[in-house]
């Protein structure tokens, strides 16, 4: 049986470090921020467009707040979470 070591595991694969949370490559917390705000603002003008066709409208308006909250918490606290 041959083996082929320099295949199976080569010496230079040891040497390759791949980090997606670098120091230099992180994203600056404010635009970050802005970003999130955006997309909460999207999601709570699309569940206030369609909500209301699902449930009564009262109660539409009022899940749909509660999820923009929520939405906006959870991704402050994952923001948070990341920078410190």
């Amino acid at each position: 049986m041959v083996s082929f070591p320099f295949i199976l595991e080569p010496a230079w694969f040891s040497d390759i470090h791949i980090s997606f949370y670098d120091e230099d490559s992180l994203m600056d917390p404010r635009l970050l921020d802005v970003i999130i705000g955006v997309s909460g603002f999207f999601v709570l003008i699309v569940l206030l467009a369609l909500l209301p066709m699902v449930l009564m409208a009262g109660l539409a308006y009022i899940v749909a707040i509660l999820v923009f909250i929520i939405f906006l918490s959870g991704a402050g606290y994952l923001v948070n979470d990341k920078i410190i």
